[in-house]
């Protein structure tokens, strides 16, 4: 009888691991097509549905932790319609919030409160990304010669209240249809994003992407949550969304692939009677040199960071996508149980 105790206790707890291993080891996030075009004004709407939390999510996600005590959380929202891929996150300020570019003075546009973005506009586990580097990885210089990537880097400036972007891969900003927003207020920073996709052409992806069901690209986020100083810092309080930034790994980036549930015929519009709201930016020039102007590479997720992370505490609860595995999780284990304790009960049975 103690075996059988024994061997419960260990299907209790195995089954609940087996869950979570399965579902957070996942690389790909599924997009849904949305009915109604989000507005671009660094505001959170119905459109959205959250795809990725810091929280939730810790293995596709990489923090670097510099300063004890800072709040970090991240979630990324995303939906897209026939042209645009909309995207928004949204991260944890600490005040008070401070982003600006100096470049004379070396005071980088990632060397603060920042987002940046990358993206492979096609499957990014192709084995023409794949880099001659460790993991897979790229030099600066050889990626910036291939151009497979658009790369890019915006603040809300705190000096002068301006939205700033700064192009690092190819030209993200000079895109027509490309709009952003940023808005730093109630404790959060919140990057918005429409990206045209068909417009994200590469030497190597020569119409863009496909906007329709199954399409994929690559994609990865780092955010900075405290001012670093001059130069490149070799430690930072960052957050990554993908292990793309460590070392220019391409392949590393999380794909995301679009998806529908909506009725056929059901077309994405936008309310005309809201003014959208188009970012205002600097003439943001690429870099010309090997000095990589990318976010400085984060080190190995550790314990101590994924648990800095985890104790943050945080104001605004939303819904949280891990919140629905979890019920099958239990149920599996329920379900486990159960079968056990029926085999237990037949042998026990047959013994009288």
């Amino acid at each position: 009888m103690k075996k059988i105790i024994i061997f419960l206790s260990i299907l209790v707890i195995l089954v609940p691991m087996f869950g979570i291993s399965t579902l957070a080891a996942s690389d790909t996030l599924t997009v849904m097509k949305t009915a109604v075009a989000p507005i671009i004004d660094g505001e959170l709407d119905e459109s959205y549905k959250l795809i990725a939390d810091s929280k939730e999510d810790v293995l596709i996600f990489e923090v670097e932790t510099m300063t004890t005590g800072l709040k970090k959380q991240v979630q990324v929202y995303a939906c897209w319609d026939n042209d645009y891929l909309y995207i928004l996150v949204k991260a944890d300020c600490n005040e008070p919030h401070v982003a600006y570019m100096d470049n004379a003075a070396e005071h980088w546009i990632f060397n603060a409160h920042y987002l940046m973005t990358a993206i492979c506009p096609e499957d990014p586990t192709l084995e023409k990304y794949t880099g001659t580097g460790e993991d897979g990885g790229w030099s600066w210089g050889d990626l910036y010669a291939a151009q497979y990537m658009y790369e890019y880097t915006m603040i809300k400036d705190s000096i002068t209240g301006d939205n700033v972007i700064d192009n690092h891969f190819n030209s993200i900003s000079t895109k027509a249809a490309y709009a952003y927003d940023i808005k730093s207020e109630g404790g959060y920073d919140c990057y918005e994003q429409k990206i045209p996709l068909e417009q994200l052409t590469t030497p190597a992806v020569a119409n863009g992407v496909k906007p329709e069901e199954g399409s994929v690209l690559g994609v990865g986020f780092a955010l900075g949550f405290s001012d670093v100083g001059t130069g490149y810092a070799t430690k930072a309080d960052t957050v990554d969304l993908s292990f793309y930034f460590t070392n220019k790994s391409i392949n590393n980036l999380i794909t995301l692939k679009l998806e529908s549930d909506l009725a056929p015929g059901e077309e994405s519009s936008v309310d005309e009677s809201s003014a959208v709201s188009e970012a205002t930016s600097e003439d943001a020039s690429e870099p010309t040199s090997e000095d990589d102007t990318s976010v400085v590479a984060s080190e190995e997720l550790s314990d101590n960071s994924v648990a800095d992370t985890a104790s943050d505490d945080v104001s605004d609860a939303d819904d949280k996508d891990g919140f629905e595995y979890w019920w099958l999780v239990i149920a599996g284990g329920v379900a486990v149980i159960a079968a056990v304790a029926v085999v237990i009960i037949i042998k026990n049975k047959k013994s009288v």
